[in-house]
């Protein structure tokens, strides 16, 4: 039964309680007006009895009255009436409170079911709105995305691992995205109270768009050591950053340093020399990945993490 039903039904139970009312006081008013009619006849028999008694002659009875019969018996024929009707109210009454429940009850659930169906659609309207905010700032600027809840979530993430050491590069220059997001990641390192360099993030990485004519242009973060051979706590920590900024999220990826891949002119010797840290981290910003397809991780940066 709809909602509309269920308030015509109560409508009309409602007023047949209020007629009940009208009937309630009618037959009380005859079990009033017998009882009335009841003591008037015992008066009127007592002063019969009284004066008779005064006299202090036995006389033989006189006859009784028709009318005074007749009076007394229809006060108590209104009497019992009266209490009739009102045990039938009664009935009446129990039937409507009985059904009026029921329908309270039927509207109640009804109430609460379009309660827990608008608070489901209010869920999913908020599911949507949070998936269609999440698309916009994923399309947008980077630096907009660690924010607010997702700030303060990814620098308790990676406060596990203060004292890290870290690098922050820019892989190309010019690109006001690309700074403000290198930028952005510094202060959240050192919020982090990670040891940031003081060049950081105005350090560039040379090579890092050298690809091959059919290669995809490289773009996201990546994330290396300045050491081809990193110490296995290092390389632990570059890999989960890897995974707390992909939850951002932010596009993070690995990338391995290969001999014929690194430098052509220089050989792995030189490289370790002029990147030899094993204990920093360097993260390298580059182009917004809407704007070109992830590079393929056989193209690697001279920074990375080495076999």
């Amino acid at each position: 039964m709809d909602e509309s039903a269920l308030l015509n039904q109560l409508k009309t139970l409602e007023s047949g309680w209020g007629s009940l009312d009208h009937w309630l006081n009618f037959w009380v008013a005859l079990v009033v007006i017998g009882v009335a009619m009841e003591v008037v006849v015992i008066v009127i028999e007592y002063r019969h009895e009284l004066h008779a008694f005064n006299r202090g002659i036995i006389l033989p009875q006189d006859r009784p009255s028709r009318w005074l019969f007749g009076f007394g018996l229809l006060g108590a024929g209104l009497v019992a009436i009266g209490v009739a009707g009102e045990f039938w109210i009664h009935i009446k009454a129990g039937k409507l409170e009985s059904e009026m429940r029921e329908a309270n009850r039927q509207l109640v659930a009804l109430v609460n079911r379009r309660a827990a169906d608008a608070a489901e659609r209010a869920a999913e309207l908020e599911l949507q709105a949070a998936t269609l905010e999440e698309q916009i700032l994923e399309s947008g600027p980077r630096n907009l995305l660690p924010y607010g809840q997702r700030e303060e979530k990814s620098t308790n993430s990676i406060r596990q691992f203060k004292g890290q050491k870290v690098q922050v590069r820019r892989c190309v220059f010019g690109n006001n995205e690309v700074r403000d997001t290198a930028e952005r990641l510094t202060a959240l390192f050192k919020n982090a109270e990670w040891i940031v360099s003081p060049n950081s993030p105005d350090w560039g990485e040379s090579n890092c768009l050298l690809v091959g004519p059919n290669d995809p242009t490289p773009s996201g973060i990546w994330v290396g050591t300045q050491n081809s051979r990193p110490t296995p706590r290092t390389r632990e920590r570059a890999k989960e950053l890897v995974r707390l900024l992909n939850q951002v999220p932010l596009a993070a990826t690995l990338h391995l340093v290969l001999m014929e891949t690194a430098r052509a002119s220089e050989s792995r010797g030189s490289i370790q020399g002029r990147y030899g840290d094993p204990d920093s981290i360097v993260v390298t910003v580059l182009g917004h990945p809407s704007g070109a397809a992830t590079r393929n991780s056989a193209t690697v940066s001279p920074f990375a993490i080495g076999p």
